[in-house]
């Protein structure tokens, strides 16, 4: 048994504020071909530029083609990725969790890795793995969520929507709602559809007290390769923004959001109205509680508590209720916020600031069930092999073909199939 009082509290730390928190498992994710991986690579480069050392467990894209070149677009210093290769008797293997867990632990040690991706979550699954499995996610999630405490590694892991509209994070990603609930934070990622841009809202805030957006393009960036110059996409940062990645993944059109907003600024035009009042109105109007939540903060809109315990007040900032009054319409004031990048050394918990809610409302999460020690009968455990060796290495030091001269970086040998069978053909 342990009492609260030998527990000591500790401060968040955020590798980017309010989106990702370090140490701990974070979600990326989005629909195809929204930048999950560009920004992934953004990050990525940012980290080594730092000073720090990344882990890219990949199993979807080619590393020649797709991860490296998007790497060298963003600038990262790539003798500080590294990248994994399974030796088994039988030649070539794949990463498996939880069994590879210990020698990846080692890897990061030994490389003092201080970011890891998996691209995507689901990289190293054990065989007969299902996503839709709630025990099974968390049992293959939560050893990795150790790990990334217990090594002070971050973790981000790549992870695909479904085509419903919708907007819970959660109930979009594709498999057991599991995925979500161990995830510390879930990142969505929508594409405005009127400017193009990139909508990233941090979807699971349990930690940062503030739904966080951020806006981003992709553009096309030149590089150069052995076999010549290419394009590839890199990500430009545009900075903080009301819009919501929420808004845009539900299906919820401009017109739909502009209503909202007026009705919101009408409602409020006579004075301060307690938030539980706002939302049941808002109910009555036809309009959900998170849709005047983001009403809320796209119009700046000002929550009180005059008395605690009391309830909170919502009323118009003073720049939108003087232009009500002068012109009787709405418009929007919005608050500054900092634009990217944002480094945090952490956020004191006990330093946040009440967060408002009603008296339906509860912020602490599910209690997670029962875990059995092992995975159903089901799902039978992966094989182990006779041997199986797990090397990383930087991406800068791979060894060079001995028929055309570049890197073999696919745990191939000396040589390219390719090379080798056409040697053999001639």
């Amino acid at each position: 048994m342990t009492r609260g009082s030998q527990v000591k509290a500790k401060r968040l730390v955020w590798w980017e504020l309010g989106l990702v928190l370090q140490y701990a498992i974070n979600l990326l994710a989005a629909r195809e071909g929204k930048g999950k991986s560009t920004v992934a690579s953004s990050w990525a480069a940012r980290e080594t530029r730092d000073g720090g050392t990344v882990l890219w467990i990949g199993t979807e894209e080619s590393r020649e083609h797709a991860i490296v070149p998007r790497l060298i677009a963003s600038d990262a210093d790539m003798d500080r990725v590294i990248f994994i290769d399974v030796e088994t008797d039988l030649g070539t293997g794949a990463l498996v969790f939880p069994l590879d867990l210990h020698a990846i632990e080692n890897v990061i040690r030994e490389h003092s890795v201080t970011m890891m991706f998996l691209d995507p979550a689901k990289a190293v699954v054990p065989p007969g793995f299902s996503g839709n499995d709630d025990i099974a996610v968390r049992q293959y999630l939560e050893p990795i969520a150790t790990l990334a405490h217990r090594c002070k590694v971050t973790i981000i892991g790549l992870a695909h929507f479904g085509k419903r509209d919708g907007a819970d994070s959660g109930q979009l990603l594709l498999g057991s709602v599991a995925w979500s609930q161990v995830a510390r934070c879930v990142l969505s990622i929508a594409e405005d559809p009127d400017t193009g841009t990139r909508v990233l809202t941090n979807t699971k805030a349990n930690y940062s007290g503030t739904d966080r957006s951020v806006e981003f393009r992709i553009v096309s960036t030149m590089i150069d390769t052995d076999d010549g110059p290419t394009e590839i996409g890199s990500v430009e940062w545009l900075g903080d923004t009301t819009l919501d990645a929420r808004d845009i993944l539900s299906g919820l059109h401009d017109d739909d959001t502009h209503d909202i907003d007026r009705w919101l600024s009408d409602f409020l035009a006579n004075g301060s109205v307690k938030a539980t009042e706002v939302f049941s109105s808002a109910d009555a109007a036809g309009y959900s509680k998170d849709q005047a939540k983001r009403a809320k903060k796209r119009l700046g809109i000002i929550a009180d508590r005059p008395h605690n315990p009391g309830p909170w007040f919502w009323s118009l900032p003073i720049a939108l209720s003087t232009e009500r009054t002068e012109q009787g319409a709405p418009s929007r004031a919005l608050p500054a916020l900092p634009a990217l990048p944002v480094r945090s050394e952490g956020v004191q918990q006990g330093a946040k600031p009440p967060r408002e809610q009603s008296a339906h409302d509860c912020s602490l999460p599910p209690s997670p069930a029962a875990m059995p020690a092992k995975l159903p009968a089901s799902k039978p455990e992966p094989p182990r092999e006779h041997r199986r060796t797990i090397r990383g290495q930087p991406a800068s030091s791979y060894p060079a073909c001995i028929h055309c001269g570049k890197p073999v970086v696919a745990g191939q040998g000396e040589a390219h199939f390719e090379c080798s069978k056409r040697q053999a053909a001639s």
